[in-house]
């Protein structure tokens, strides 16, 4: 398939999974669209329920779609990203209105900004935020960078 000439298929290593690209050069958009459709129902196949948006969906308006449909907001804690993971959220315009904010743990589990350990102090943090908000739901996810070290 990634040998193919028209249609092309090209793969892409990027921050919030692998994009796929499958391209076609045709006299005209029908017939570009006719190369297309077996080689992207391949695509589709071979990735299943992996594939979560075509053509110009991003990951971060997808889940922002999902947060509008059933109400719930959304809580960050990273830890040794310094951050990226609420820049990244906060710089999607179909997450920022749903973004209730979140912590950033330095490398020891400290609150960035803080001598108590983030960590200990996390769930009642947030079971203070569900307290004050019957009804809030949320799930746990984890996003936290290795970096290698040097002897």
């Amino acid at each position: 398939m990634v040998r193919g000439t028209n249609p092309t298929v090209a793969t892409y290593a990027k921050p919030d999974g692998v994009q796929v690209r499958v391209s076609a050069k045709a006299a005209d958009e029908a017939t570009a669209r006719r190369l297309l459709a077996p080689v992207v129902d391949e695509v589709q196949n071979i990735f299943g329920s992996n594939v979560f948006g075509s053509d110009s969906e991003s990951l971060g308006a997808l889940v922002g779609s999902e947060l509008q449909r059933t109400g719930w907001g959304l809580v960050s804690v990273e830890r040794g990203t310094l951050g990226a993971l609420t820049v990244e959220i906060a710089s999607e315009a179909a997450l920022a209105p749903h973004y209730r904010g979140g912590f950033v743990l330095a490398e020891g589990g400290s609150l960035v900004g803080s001598d108590a350990t983030g960590l200990q102090k996390l769930p009642r943090r947030l079971a203070n935020v569900r307290a004050r908000k019957p009804g809030l739901q949320y799930c746990w996810t984890f996003r936290e960078s290795a970096h290698p070290t040097t002897a």
